[in-house]
Protein backbone atom coordinates (compact mmCIF):
# COMPACT_ATOMS: atom_id res chain seq x y z
CA UNK A 1 0.00 0.00 0.00
CA UNK A 2 1.27 3.50 -1.36
CA UNK A 3 1.88 6.29 1.90
CA UNK A 4 0.71 9.65 1.90
CA UNK A 5 3.82 11.25 0.61
CA UNK A 6 4.02 8.68 -2.81
CA UNK A 7 3.63 10.36 -5.81
CA UNK A 8 4.28 9.39 -9.84
CA UNK A 9 6.74 11.19 -11.77
CA UNK A 10 7.62 11.82 -15.00
CA UNK A 11 10.61 13.46 -16.25
CA UNK A 12 12.25 14.43 -20.26
CA UNK A 13 15.44 13.34 -21.51
CA UNK A 14 16.22 16.04 -23.93
CA UNK A 15 19.02 15.37 -26.22
CA UNK A 16 20.36 17.72 -29.10
CA UNK A 17 23.30 16.92 -30.57
CA UNK A 18 25.70 16.06 -27.44
CA UNK A 19 24.06 17.74 -24.64
CA UNK A 20 21.17 17.78 -22.58
CA UNK A 21 18.62 19.57 -21.12
CA UNK A 22 18.94 19.64 -17.20
CA UNK A 23 17.60 22.08 -14.22
CA UNK A 24 20.65 23.31 -11.88
CA UNK A 25 19.28 23.83 -8.51
CA UNK A 26 20.32 25.89 -5.90
CA UNK A 27 18.56 25.37 -2.41
CA UNK A 28 19.50 26.10 0.92
CA UNK A 29 23.15 26.44 -0.21
CA UNK A 30 23.53 23.48 -1.88
CA UNK A 31 23.51 22.65 -5.82
CA UNK A 32 22.96 19.71 -7.59
CA UNK A 33 20.88 18.78 -11.10
CA UNK A 34 17.98 17.33 -11.63
CA UNK A 35 16.10 16.53 -15.17
CA UNK A 36 13.07 18.33 -15.63
CA UNK A 37 10.01 16.92 -14.52
CA UNK A 38 7.80 16.86 -11.71
CA UNK A 39 4.64 14.51 -10.34
CA UNK A 40 1.96 13.62 -11.94
CA UNK A 41 -1.52 15.12 -11.64
CA UNK A 42 -4.98 12.84 -11.10
CA UNK A 43 -5.94 10.64 -14.37
CA UNK A 44 -2.50 12.03 -16.36
CA UNK A 45 -0.44 9.34 -18.18
CA UNK A 46 2.79 9.07 -17.46
CA UNK A 47 3.64 10.98 -21.08
CA UNK A 48 0.97 13.77 -20.72
CA UNK A 49 2.81 14.24 -17.53
CA UNK A 50 6.58 14.53 -18.53
CA UNK A 51 5.00 16.70 -22.15
CA UNK A 52 3.22 19.07 -19.28
CA UNK A 53 6.76 19.38 -17.58
CA UNK A 54 8.86 20.00 -20.19
CA UNK A 55 6.53 23.10 -21.15
CA UNK A 56 6.48 24.45 -17.54
CA UNK A 57 9.90 23.48 -16.46
CA UNK A 58 11.49 24.33 -19.73
CA UNK A 59 9.46 26.17 -21.95
CA UNK A 60 9.67 23.50 -24.41
CA UNK A 61 6.98 21.52 -26.34
CA UNK A 62 8.51 18.37 -26.84
CA UNK A 63 7.27 14.90 -28.33
CA UNK A 64 8.04 11.61 -26.65
CA UNK A 65 9.69 9.12 -27.57
CA UNK A 66 10.16 5.90 -25.39
CA UNK A 67 10.71 5.35 -21.87
CA UNK A 68 14.21 4.89 -21.00
CA UNK A 69 14.08 4.09 -17.57
CA UNK A 70 11.23 3.29 -14.65
CA UNK A 71 12.80 3.72 -11.10
CA UNK A 72 10.82 2.94 -7.86
CA UNK A 73 11.47 5.32 -4.95
CA UNK A 74 8.47 7.01 -3.33
CA UNK A 75 6.31 5.61 -6.28
CA UNK A 76 7.12 4.92 -10.03
CA UNK A 77 9.48 7.73 -11.72
CA UNK A 78 8.96 7.60 -15.93
CA UNK A 79 12.01 8.97 -17.67
CA UNK A 80 11.27 9.64 -21.55
CA UNK A 81 13.23 10.06 -23.96
CA UNK A 82 11.78 13.43 -26.08
CA UNK A 83 12.75 15.75 -28.42
CA UNK A 84 12.13 19.58 -28.40
CA UNK A 85 9.82 20.39 -30.70
CA UNK A 86 9.56 24.01 -30.40
CA UNK A 87 9.97 26.93 -27.90
CA UNK A 88 12.92 28.24 -26.17
CA UNK A 89 14.74 26.67 -23.09
CA UNK A 90 14.86 28.74 -20.38
CA UNK A 91 11.10 30.32 -20.81
CA UNK A 92 9.34 27.75 -18.47
CA UNK A 93 6.44 29.08 -16.50
CA UNK A 94 6.13 26.48 -14.06
CA UNK A 95 5.55 27.57 -10.07
CA UNK A 96 9.44 27.20 -10.04
CA UNK A 97 9.99 30.46 -12.15
CA UNK A 98 6.49 32.67 -10.82
CA UNK A 99 5.96 32.00 -7.28
CA UNK A 100 8.98 33.42 -5.61
CA UNK A 101 7.02 33.38 -2.18
CA UNK A 102 7.16 29.34 -2.32
CA UNK A 103 10.83 29.87 -1.28
CA UNK A 104 12.15 26.92 -3.11
CA UNK A 105 15.75 27.76 -4.03
CA UNK A 106 16.48 28.75 -8.25
CA UNK A 107 15.82 26.50 -10.83
CA UNK A 108 18.14 27.30 -13.96
CA UNK A 109 17.34 25.22 -16.98
CA UNK A 110 20.86 24.66 -19.49
CA UNK A 111 22.13 22.52 -21.39
CA UNK A 112 25.15 20.32 -20.21
CA UNK A 113 27.14 18.03 -22.43
CA UNK A 114 26.87 14.42 -21.81
CA UNK A 115 30.26 13.79 -21.56
CA UNK A 116 29.78 16.00 -18.60
CA UNK A 117 26.74 14.51 -17.10
CA UNK A 118 28.13 12.15 -15.18
CA UNK A 119 30.60 14.29 -13.04
CA UNK A 120 27.81 16.45 -11.92
CA UNK A 121 25.88 15.83 -8.54
CA UNK A 122 23.04 14.95 -10.93
CA UNK A 123 19.75 13.04 -9.23
CA UNK A 124 19.01 10.31 -9.59
CA UNK A 125 22.03 9.13 -10.61
CA UNK A 126 21.05 5.80 -12.49
CA UNK A 127 19.47 7.82 -14.99
CA UNK A 128 22.88 9.58 -16.12
CA UNK A 129 25.06 6.67 -15.76
CA UNK A 130 22.49 5.05 -18.25
CA UNK A 131 22.35 8.08 -20.47
CA UNK A 132 26.15 8.18 -20.50
CA UNK A 133 26.62 4.38 -21.35
CA UNK A 134 24.10 5.08 -24.45
CA UNK A 135 26.03 7.88 -25.57
CA UNK A 136 29.77 6.34 -25.35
Amino acid sequence: MRGENTRNRASVLIIEGNQIAVIKRIREGNTYYVFPGGGMEYGETPEAAAIREAYEELGLVVNIDTCLIKLEDNGTQYYFLAAAASGTIGTGTGEGYTDLERNRGEYLPMWVEIEKLIFLDIKPREVAVKISLLFE
